[in-house]
This record gives C-alpha cells, sequence and structure tokens, in this order.
C-alpha cells in the first residue's frame, strides 16, 4: 500500500486526536538490478543505456508487475536515486555491477494494463439484440429511450476509478446516472449531439474535459452542461448506470471506458 499523509487536531483535556484528512502521497520503489557483461567495453555500452533510459528529463517509465493470477499491473515512475556507481568489491567488477535503483510514482497507485468498456447501442423493437461481454443494448422507442433496468458496471478494485465515456450522435437530452451514488451527469435539455459528431467526456481528477468533435475540429462542451452535473467516478463493486435520452438513432452509441486502479500489485 502507499505511504499516507493523516491530518488530525489534538482534542482539548482529552486522550487521542480528531481525524481530519488523509490523502495518498508518492510512492519509492527500490529495485536491485545487476548488469552482467562479456567484456568491460559490453558492459559500458550497457550502463550508457541503462543511465540514457533512467533520465527522468525524458519523462516517466513504467514499472510492471505481473502476478500469479497472471494480471499485471503498472505504475507510471521517474528514477531519482541508485545509479551513482558504486565500484566497491561487492559492488562491481570488471565485467559486472550492481545498482538498487530508487524509482518515484507521483501517482501511488497501481493500474491495470487493461480498459474495461462497455457499450449502448441502440436498436429497433424488432430487430434482434445482438449480447455480447462488452456490448449491452438499450431498447428505444421513437422519442427516446425506453424505462427500463439499469446496466451493472463493475469496478473490481478497492478504489474509485474515472471513467471515460464517449457518445456517438445523434440524441438530445442526454443523461448519465449513477444510481448507486445518486449522481448524475446532465447536458442541458436543448442540446443535440447530431449525426457524425462525438462528445467525449473525461471524469479523470486534473482533466475534467467536456470536449465535442466533428469534421471541422473541437468545441468545448461545458456551456452545455447542467450545473448541478457531477463528474462521478465509479465505486468500487458495482455501480447501476442508467442512460436517458431523447432522438436517438440507428447510429447512437454510448461507450464507457475505465482503468481500474489498486493499492498494491497484488489484491487491492
Amino acid at each position: 500500500m502507499p505511504s499516507y499523509d493523516v491530518k488530525s487536531d489534538a482534542i482539548p483535556n482529552m486522550d487521542g486526536s480528531l481525524f481530519k484528512s488523509a490523502r495518498a502521497t508518492s510512492r519509492d520503489i527500490t529495485i536491485p538490478i545487476r548488469i552482467q557483461a562479456l567484456d568491460r567495453k559490453s558492459l559500458i555500452a550497457l550502463k550508457q543505456y541503462l543511465f540514457h533510459s533512467l533520465n527522468p528529463l525524458r519523462g516517466p517509465g513504467r514499472i510492471t508487475v505481473t502476478e500469479g493470477d497472471g494480471h499485471p499491473r503498472h505504475l507510471e515512475c521517474y528514477y531519482v536515486d541508485g545509479a551513482q556507481g558504486n565500484e566497491g568489491r561487492d559492488q562491481a567488477g570488471f565485467y559486472w555491477i550492481t545498482y538498487a535503483l530508487v524509482f518515484r510514482a507521483m501517482d501511488p497507485y497501481w493500474y491495470a494494463n487493461r480498459h474495461d468498456q462497455v457499450e449502448w447501442h441502440i436498436y429497433k423493437d424488432d430487430a434482434k439484440p445482438f449480447l455480447s461481454e462488452h456490448f449491452l443494448p438499450l431498447q428505444v422507442g421513437a422519442t427516446g429511450f425506453k424505462p427500463g433496468d439499469p446496466v451493472t458496471v463493475t469496478n473490481d478494485s478497492s478504489l474509485d476509478c474515472w471513467p471515460v465515456w464517449t457518445v456517438e450522435g445523434p440524441i438530445s437530452s442526454m443523461a448519465v446516472k449513477n444510481l448507486t451514488t445518486g449522481e448524475s451527469f446532465d447536458f442541458l435539455d436543448n442540446f443535440t449531439i447530431q449525426v457524425g459528431e462525438k462528445a467525449t467526456i473525461d471524469t479523470t481528477p486534473g482533466v475534467k474535459s467536456v470536449i465535442l468533435r466533428d469534421k471541422t475540429g473541437e468545441e468545448n462542451l461545458w456551456p452545455q452542461v447542467k450545473p448541478a452535473s457531477a463528474m462521478w467516478s465509479l465505486i468500487p463493486g458495482d455501480n447501476q448506470i442508467t442512460i436517458t435520452g431523447a432522438e436517438p438513432g440507428d447510429a447512437t452509441v454510448v461507450r464507457v471506458t475505465y482503468v481500474p486502479r489498486y493499492l498494491s500489485y497484488s489484491g487491492g
């Protein structure tokens, strides 16, 4: 698990403290490595390649761990320490050298090496529905989505994850609601995503964008969002999701994509 910065206040004339808040801090990971070469020249070339790869000014690298369940998880990290090059007898030889490399993950959580996705496709009442693991249809009438059972989207981690929604028109007055948390994201009642247009709703912290894309370029859609809307997350476990809208067509598609994140590379 990551380390947590826990804030508290002392309670006057009483034992202990009063919890205020907690947040996960950046995470340091130490990985020991050994470089072995056939000759000194080859060792120097391998060290040069390693140092070039570790340079934090080139951006983050990725540490991936695959446990016995066969599901890999990764952290994005920067090198911070450990490659100074101790040439002592126990740390290096003429053809080999060892390092204890220290990496820092600014985001302390492990992410799955997969994107989970659920799609809502539109089909007519008299059409044969197409079903697969990642294809969940909603029946529609002439005026919009029919009331029906919500779709269950499962987040298998112990942390919230932040979905990215894409909506391909046509559809008007669209709203996406998480019945499990009671939160909803709603476009204005008079706003329509036309045929050939695609709206992307990115709920990721630090991004939080609503963009419309078509053949002419991009447009910021925040002015078309109801003020009470929430950029809600998928909480751990099952999330009951409903989508409502008016005037959909055969090309209407609503898609949610998310990457589960975890407290550890194993479990969590």
